[in-house]
């Protein structure tokens, strides 16, 4: 069981891709490397067998990505390996990896309108007996109906969901059937809160409507998947009450199963973010949700969708958007705009975001209502440089809940605090920033005489991507593009300038930038442009590939500041070396190659992970992963 101390640690988790399986609960570290099936089969097998982890322990176990390495690349495990994770209930004989439905000795069962509860009082999987009420059912299962049924009032009656699709056809057998969501109450794996399992598609019983979940009206989609839920038996070693660790958990996994019913594959980060969320829908009170906020923080450089662990903090952009520009149906418009991409072939979700915003109607909202995804997003980085409730500032820069005592965070990691006295220019380079992210910086001029300074943005590569400015002085924010990067402010009445560079990219790049910062200028933009040996980083980058995943192609970019012999080698998962691309001493700048998705023989390879190296005279710099998608 998990022990109390490690409650920071605790994250949900999803996967995205076939099967799916959505985890409430597992200690992991945040954006670690992902294992190889090999890799991710043994970590499966350790943790669901360790169930006595001592105090303080590190766990790296990450559910939702080693059962979706497991679903996608299971078939290639050593027999070993698929024999144990046979014996945990895995089912290899479908072309997906997947898990059978839970048998419970001497169950018992509750049913209501939407929802079929599966508990029992013997065995591994039993539930504390006690009933106060005397009503024949544990008041542990009369809780987790009670939530349930709460949930779905909300999530149906009021918002208007479309109900997950049918499994009658699918288990052949009374699981629930047409007109329950199955809920089975378990022993789970350690650390757990919670899961949904994905089993199939909706309707896979017809080529013509698989995929489609019959209980939608006017949509068609292609993605839907059929699922069940699993619980957790009793919270002893969780820390916080059980009554309100039961509703949020109930509230966030049920809103998985939601989504199944529209794009089970959808990115996982917009998933994590959009359940979180909904978990303050339904309990805005208990607020279990801030313990996602201080990783979420503490990396400001990266995206909202930088990876699907940094999803569980994300929900504060949906928090964002819903309270200061739109409404709480607009999570609903984004799950019903999701259908129109298959996301199975590629990552859709910001430009579904931005498709929800720009369908959304005028005489709804409130004026901000005509902002740009772009703009909106920047405005939330401004709101998280802030961190405030104060009536001074526009109000799409609050955060009204900052005046709760438990709020976890009371302002921004800072890039840089600087602290201006010398009336020498400052030059901050080589910055790198992940898009939808922003650095913040503090300059601090209490001690000096200065009547001015001007704050000037470089971008490295403008052509990669748009570069935002905006200056925080006092009460005052500006913004400026790119293309208008330089602004004076007045410093004779502050003791501090607060600064933020963000960064939109129109592909999945880092963008390269510099900040000059000029005491008492008198200078124009024109005269404040670095030299061009200034503009370029003195750092080698591999800056990654675009698209990823990818079909049939992709191009990988990087950077070198000097001459080099540069080496670009792709490996798969396996570590066989499939294509080499040789250069002969490159001149300083960004360069790119173009991989077609074939080895050296020119064989097309095989869908699945790759991993590609970039190494100079002979040693590895640095190394990334890309997907292939057939």
């Amino acid at each position: 069981m998990i022990n109390p101390k490690l409650r920071n640690k605790i994250i949900y988790s999803i996967t995205f891709f076939k099967p799916l399986f959505l985890f409430v609960g597992a200690t992991c570290i945040l954006y670690s490397a992902q294992p190889t099936v090999e890799e991710a089969a043994a970590k499966w097998i350790s943790h669901s067998k360790d169930r006595d982890i001592s105090d303080g322990a590190a766990i790296d176990f990450h559910p939702s990505e080693l059962l979706d390495i497991i679903a996608r690349n299971g078939h290639s495990l050593p027999l070993a390996l698929k024999n144990e994770l046979i014996e945990l209930g895995f089912d290899f004989n479908g072309e997906i990896v997947t898990r059978g439905r839970p048998v419970i000795d001497d169950e018992q069962i509750v049913d209501t309108e939407k929802f079929r509860f599966h508990y029992t009082l013997s065995g591994t999987n039993a539930v504390l007996p006690e009933d106060d009420d005397g009503n024949g059912i544990p008041d542990f299962v009369d809780l987790m109906v009670q939530s349930f049924n709460d949930i779905a009032v909300i999530d149906f009656d009021l918002q208007n969901y479309t109900v997950p699709p049918k499994d009658d056809w699918y288990t052949n057998q009374d699981d629930g059937g047409s007109y329950h969501y199955d809920v089975y109450i378990l022993n789970l794996e350690w650390g757990v809160y919670g899961w949904v399992q994905a089993e199939d598609y909706a309707q896979n019983y017809s080529e013509l409507t698989r995929g489609d979940n019959e209980n939608s009206t006017g949509l068609e989609e292609q993605n839907a998947i059929i699922s069940y839920m699993g619980m957790r038996n009793n919270y002893y070693d969780f820390p916080g009450l059980t009554s309100n660790i039961i509703p949020v958990t109930s509230a966030h996994e049920f809103f998985h199963a939601i989504q199944y019913g529209y794009d089970a594959f959808e990115e996982g980060w917009i998933k994590e973010a959009s359940a979180v969320w909904m978990e303050e829908i339904h309990y805005d009170d208990i607020n279990d949700c801030y313990q996602y906020l201080i990783d979420f923080f503490n990396y400001p450089d990266r995206g909202p969708n930088y990876s699907v662990n940094r999803g569980y903090g994300s929900y504060i952009f949906i928090s964002y958007m819903v309270d200061n520009y739109f409404d709480i149906n607009f999570m609903k418009s984004f799950w019903e705009n999701s259908i129109t991409h298959n996301s199975y072939d590629g990552s859709y979700s910001i430009l579904t975001l931005k498709e929800t915003i720009n369908q959304i109607d005028a005489s709804s909202f409130d004026p901000h209502f005509n902002d740009s995804f772009e703009n909106i997003t920047n405005d939330f980085l401004i709101a998280n440089a802030l961190l405030t409730n104060d009536a001074m500032y526009d109000s799409v820069y609050h955060y009204d809940e900052v005046s709760n005592d438990n709020w976890p965070i009371t302002e921004p990691v800072y890039e840089e605090d600087i602290t201006l006295i010398e009336s020498d220019p400052l030059f901050l380079g080589d910055k790198l920033l992940g898009t939808l992210g922003a650095h913040y910086y503090k300059v601090n001029v209490s001690d000096s005489s200065l009547q001015n300074i001007s704050i000037e943005l470089l971008p490295y590569y403008p052509e990669e991507g748009d570069l935002y400015l905006t200056i925080i002085n006092d009460a005052s924010i500006q913004t400026s593009p790119m293309e208008e990067n330089e602004q004076v402010v007045d410093v004779t009445i502050t003791d501090e300038v607060r600064f933020i560079v963000s960064a939109f990219t129109y592909e999945l790049l880092d963008l390269l930038y510099a900040v000059r910062i000029v005491p008492n200028s008198t200078a124009s933009t024109d005269q404040l442009t670095v030299e061009s040996d200034n503009a370029i980083p003195n750092l080698y980058s591999l800056n990654g590939n675009y698209p990823n995943p990818f079909n049939p192609s992709t191009t990988i970019s990087y950077f070198i500041p000097e001459m080099e012999n540069v080496v670009i080698d792709i490996y798969n998962i396996n570590g066989q070396r499939v294509k080499i691309f040789n250069s002969l001493r490159e001149s300083p700048g960004k360069h790119s190659i173009k991989w077609n998705g074939k080895d050296e023989k020119g064989f097309r390879m095989e869908s699945g992970i790759y991993i590609y190296s970039m190494i100079i005279d002979g040693k590895v710099f640095d190394t990334k992963k890309m997907l292939l998608l057939k």
